[in-house]
């Protein structure tokens, strides 16, 4: 399921299409909106199906607001999201930690634990800003972009931004 964004509709469809080349089927994907008047109707069919595993492509708290909804209603089956879900508002969201028992998270990189963002970490918490992982992928971007901005002329940035190496706060940015 997903929230209906374009990010979450974007790693669900990567998550099935990874799933399906394993050979595993969905039993249902579907867009999840919690504006919706349908909404705990659908997550009521989703919980019913009593599926092995369910994927949740989306941010934080609805991905929290869906797995509180299966919690609550006796459904402990293992719940899998992207870095979507890595803060503590998942977990708030969810109703505590106890609700987080059997989730699951893909997570490819830890831009803190990069040797090459301690010196921008610092600079950081000295300012009292308790840095994320997303505002460090965050600054590798802009720090990308703006060299592209000073370096190349704007009808070229693209192809800069794809086909450049970049030294960045979370390592050396390749593009092919």
């Amino acid at each position: 399921v997903y929230d209906g964004s374009v990010y979450g509709k974007i790693v669900a469809e990567k998550t099935q299409l990874a799933l399906n080349n394993l050979g595993t089927k969905e039993i249902v994907f579907q867009e999840i909106n919690s504006n919706s008047s349908h909404y705990a109707e659908q997550l009521k069919h989703i919980s019913d199906l009593k599926p092995d595993l369910v994927y949740f492509g989306g941010l934080h708290v609805d991905a929290g607001n869906v797995l509180k909804y299966l919690r609550e209603h006796g459904n402990q089956t293992a719940f899998f999201g992207s870095d979507g879900i890595a803060s503590p508002d998942f977990v708030q969201a969810a109703g505590g930690p106890s609700n987080v028992k059997d989730v699951y998270m893909a997570f490819f990189n830890d831009p803190l634990s990069i040797p090459e963002a301690k010196k921008v970490v610092k600079a950081l918490e000295a300012k009292w800003i308790k840095p994320s992982v997303y505002l460090l992928n965050a600054y590798a971007a802009v720090h990308a972009v703006a060299a592209a901005l000073t370096n190349t002329p704007r009808d070229k940035m693209s192809d800069c931004l794809h086909h450049n190496k970049e030294d960045s706060v979370i390592g050396t940015w390749e593009r092919d």
